[in-house]
């Protein structure tokens, strides 16, 4: 037999309103504010989460819109502030499953990182409020894992580095802005292998703070080119 039952906090406010049919949460469970103000809605099937489950802010803006399947988050997730979309999250059987988005404080796109089995996997696009992109980087199972490069706001490149399985491996170039590598460093497990070398806007070696001349940038291979950017 269906009922809904009411839960009284002391001031004799309703602060939930819970349908139940065999003993267990089925339908729409409302909760409020201690001042009875809507502070969520949640729809359950047989005592699990299974549907639409929102959170408000003390101004009854929604705050989370989530969808459920069985008692785990399944579908499209949405996060607020002040009436502000922040984020749109994708998950499948309670895990991230999808793309991650996040947005600026004026609704902008700030980053686009897609998840495979809870972890980011694949290219992530990070970006500057005017939408030029300011970051590229690669995942694998949650692990840095390729390429990034970092742009300034014109689209120029300023840095590139590699990484294999969340550690940095490889060369570090920095770059001027006309193009003109400014800063080459080598790596190895995420560590410096060696001294970096400095070149000014025009190619030319320049000397570290009390080191000599550095050399010429080294000669690489078709691979190392290709792994190393």
């Amino acid at each position: 037999m269906a009922e809904t039952i009411e839960k009284v906090n002391p001031q004799g406010v309703v602060v939930e309103q819970a349908p139940l049919k065999d003993a267990q949460l089925h339908g729409e469970v409302v909760g409020y504010t201690p001042d009875g103000k809507l502070a969520s809605r949640a729809r359950f099937v047989e005592g699990r989460l299974h549907g639409d489950v929102y959170l408000y802010d003390e101004d009854q803006r929604v705050i989370q819109h989530s969808q459920y399947r069985d008692g785990l988050l399944n579908g499209k997730t949405a996060l607020y502030e002040s009436g502000t979309q922040l984020a749109d999250i994708s998950y499948k059987d309670g895990k991230r499953e999808g793309l991650f988005q996040s947005y600026d404080v004026v609704g902008q796109v700030a980053s686009r990182v897609p998840h495979v089995a809870d972890r980011p996997h694949g290219e992530a696009l990070y970006f500057y409020p005017g939408g030029g992109i300011a970051r590229r980087a690669a995942y694998a199972t949650g692990l840095l894992h390729g390429e990034m490069r970092d742009y300034d706001e014109d689209g120029a490149l300023l840095a590139s580095t590699v990484y294999v399985q969340g550690k940095r491996q490889g060369a570090l170039t920095k770059y001027h802005p006309n193009g003109k590598v400014k800063e080459l460093a080598m790596y190895k497990d995420d560590k410096p292998d060696g001294a970096p070398r400095l070149y000014d806007e025009q190619g030319a070696p320049q000397a570290a703070p009390g080191a000599a001349a550095a050399a010429p940038p080294p000669k690489r291979s078709m691979l190392s080119k290709w792994i190393e950017g």
